[in-house]
């Protein structure tokens, strides 16, 4: 490696099942056993798989605009909406905690709605399999008056057509 005057250790493994072929890896841990090495490196790749797909989901500048926006502005808000998704799984009932932010928009946002505003705002969410679990997650919001509607009331509820 240019620049690097030490020792290199070159681990190759040979199966990892996201990956299609070896994943050869540079380590100046010598002290460190074979599975030490592993359990680090496999962090750092999960943390950069997450990262991948974080950018890809998220990728601000795939948007309609013919603005290139900057990315450390990219990435910070990338990171945001990551964020924001987690916290909503951790809302959710079990078993949606463990969801990636595709899947998690694919069960909750992407949901469908008529909304209604009258004296309050009624939102009627489409017919979904996780209907249940956003229903019982939005339930606590009854009582949230949201100053840019009017300080109006949320009430959601099922609805009656797909």
């Amino acid at each position: 490696m240019p620049g690097f005057d030490g020792t290199l250790r070159q681990i190759t493994v040979l199966r990892r099942p996201d990956s299609r072929g070896p994943s050869p890896m540079l380590t100046n841990h010598f002290d460190s056993t074979l599975p030490e090495v592993l359990r680090r490196y496999t962090r750092r790749w999960l943390i950069e798989k997450s990262i991948s797909e974080q950018l890809a989901f998220f990728d601000l500048n795939r948007l309609s605009s013919s603005m290139v926006i900057k990315g450390d502005f990219d990435l910070a808000m990338t990171v945001r909406a990551h964020n924001l998704y987690r916290l909503l799984a951790l809302r959710l009932p079990p078993g949606f905690q463990r969801h990636t932010a595709p899947t998690l928009f694919e069960k909750v946002p992407s949901t469908g709605a008529d909304v209604t505003l009258t004296t309050h705002c009624r939102v009627a969410l489409k017919t979904k399999r996780s209907l249940p679990a956003l229903l019982e997650t939005l339930a606590d919001m009854r009582t949230q008056a949201i100053p840019w509607l009017g300080n109006r009331k949320l009430a959601f509820q099922g609805a009656t057509r797909t």
